[in-house]
């Protein structure tokens, strides 16, 4: 029954245009699109099988799905709706196999031939003030009962930009094509740093973000007027970098997005001192909340889950990766009693270590994705291999080499089955 309900439960979303209390909505509706016979005229097939899905009223689709993408909502769609229900009610309705998911080469020496691979190192910072103008940097205070020998920094953006360009390097080896969504320290998606955007970009961005209705006629004002660079980076910019991220994987049509992050200990925020928890965890799609479908685009993406078989990918990939986080650098997979926002803001998946996470990186991309929270840098087991001092020591640390082997070895055996 689930291969009938989610291709129509998806066209529900389709026609969907009131703005609270979605869920219920759908579910007055559901039943009338059931019983009715038919489903709306929002979904187009070409000759080859490819999927295009229109909002309603509109000419240009609101996103295309390759035929080799889609599960067996496609076959479904294209076959009557009596069809589907009489073989439902004559207990002969099945779901069609599962497709293999490695759709390149089988060669021993190069496994991942034919296969792309988008990597997006998390954040932009850096140095310093890039970081701590994106809020995402750890600052040590010596401390000698801690065991902190000096004050020192650690900038999450630039360790994930060291761990990508690594993991890149491997793939590539076992003949992925791989795409990384910024290659250079303080970078951002753009190509370019935060500075140059603010001189070049500014405002064209916040007008074509006005124009797709991102933002209001008063947030547009505001933002144009304002000066400061602070409040247009964490207000607009942080967000708008990530579409661009988003915008950059499903370019590439990428077959699996790794979005690498490192995370830090929220009970002990400040992050001036070192804690004694450690975990490990990979977000992927998934927990819509009630209220999250007010926007189009909200209720188009999650549309996307339920046609395509991307979730249920995301899963097996990220569990395989969090299998090898844990074995590899021994860092125990989270529970969700091990942080409040694993419990308040996600849904276990029932694969350790994985869960689900509506982040604007686990719903943008149109493929199946994996977003890494690999370890806590302000461990006290970890911080010193991951600080600034450290990185001029050892511009490539054996723990970062670890985590880049931990995510090859999870992607290589995903792409094996």
């Amino acid at each position: 029954m689930k291969q009938l309900i989610l291709p129509l439960l998806a066209a529900a979303l389709c026609c969907f245009t009131g703005k609270d209390e979605a869920i219920t909505e759908l579910n007055q509706r559901l039943p009338h699109l059931l019983w009715d016979g038919h489903l709306p005229g929002n979904f187009s097939f070409d000759s080859a099988g490819n999927l295009a899905v229109f909002a309603p009223g509109s000419v240009k689709p609101e996103f295309r799905l390759p035929a080799g993408s889609l599960s067996g909502a496609s076959y479904y769609f294209r076959r009557p709706f009596t069809t589907n229900w009489s073989e439902y009610l004559k207990g002969s309705f099945l779901p069609l196999p599962p497709q293999k998911i490695n759709p390149g080469s089988t060669s021993d020496t190069l496994p991942l031939k034919g296969i792309r691979i988008a990597i997006d190192p998390g954040h932009f910072g850096g140095d310093y003030a890039t970081a701590r103008l994106e809020r995402k940097s750890v600052q040590l205070k010596k401390d000698s009962l801690q065991g902190i020998p000096k004050n020192d920094t650690i900038i999450e953006g630039k360790l994930t930009l060291i761990t990508a360009l690594l993991l890149k390097t491997k793939l590539e080896k076992l003949g992925a094509t791989v795409l990384l969504t910024r290659s250079k320290d303080n970078h951002t998606a753009y190509g370019k740093s935060f500075e140059e955007w603010w001189k070049e970009d500014r405002k064209k961005c916040i007008d074509s973000a006005f124009a797709q209705g991102y933002l209001s006629l008063k947030e547009k004002n505001t933002l144009l007027k304002s000066g400061s660079k602070k409040f247009v980076c964490r207000e607009f910019f942080l967000q708008e970098d990530l579409r661009e991220r988003a915008r950059k994987i499903n370019a590439f049509e990428a077959h699996l997005a790794i979005i690498i992050h490192f995370n830090v200990d929220e009970k002990n925020e400040g992050w001036t001192r070192t804690s004694s928890r450690n975990y490990t965890m990979c977000f992927v799609p998934g927990a819509i909340f009630p209220g999250a479908l007010g926007k189009k685009e909200a209720r188009f993406n999650l549309l996307r889950l339920m046609v395509s078989d991307h979730y249920p990918r995301s899963v097996k990939a990220a569990g395989l990766i969090c299998k090898y986080f844990t074995q590899i650098l021994g860092v125990p997979a989270a529970t969700a009693g091990d942080a409040g926002y694993l419990s308040e803001n996600c849904i276990f998946t029932g694969t350790p270590g994985v869960f689900s996470r509506n982040l604007a990186l686990t719903r943008l991309p149109h493929c199946p994705v994996v977003y890494g929270e690999t370890l806590y840098q302000d461990n006290k087991k970890e911080y010193s291999a991951l600080t600034l001092s450290a990185l001029r020591t050892t511009p490539v640390p054996p723990r970062l080499e670890q985590v880049a082997d931990a995510y090859l070895k999870g992607i290589v055996e995903y792409f094996s089955n």
